[in-house]
């Protein structure tokens, strides 16, 4: 999904359809922890915005939500607290990969049944 490219003619703009939605919003989830790893685990919510808005077709909404439910991230606010809630991150946070990561998206990639 961090790999948008507008220019493509057959890209698929997941904002007029829910089922493209969904997928996009899929992807997110291992796009975002690998985006991330490339800071070195740790980024600034307004840098991490500023690096994929070019490359994503995804809503703030869309995004936010992936980094919130995504167990292996975290979003942390400068006074070290923790969000919990997508429509509650800010520009000033931080994204971090959490230090205890889990296992899931390693197993669930060998489980995958092609069509």
């Amino acid at each position: 999904m961090l790999a948008y490219d507008p220019s493509e003619a057959d890209s698929m703009l997941y904002v007029f359809d829910e089922v493209g939605r969904a997928q996009a919003k899929k992807q997110l989830h291992d796009d975002i922890p690998r985006f991330i790893t490339n800071y070195g685990d740790t980024i600034g919510v307004g840098d991490f915005y500023a690096g994929i808005y070019n490359a994503t077709p995804a809503h703030t909404l869309d995004i936010n939500s992936a980094i919130i439910e995504n167990p292996d991230l975290e979003v942390i606010t400068e006074e070290g607290g923790e969000r919990r809630k997508a429509n509650t991150i800010k520009v000033s946070d931080t994204l971090r990969m959490k230090h205890q990561r889990s296992f899931f998206p390693m197993f669930a990639d060998h489980t995958k049944k092609e069509k």
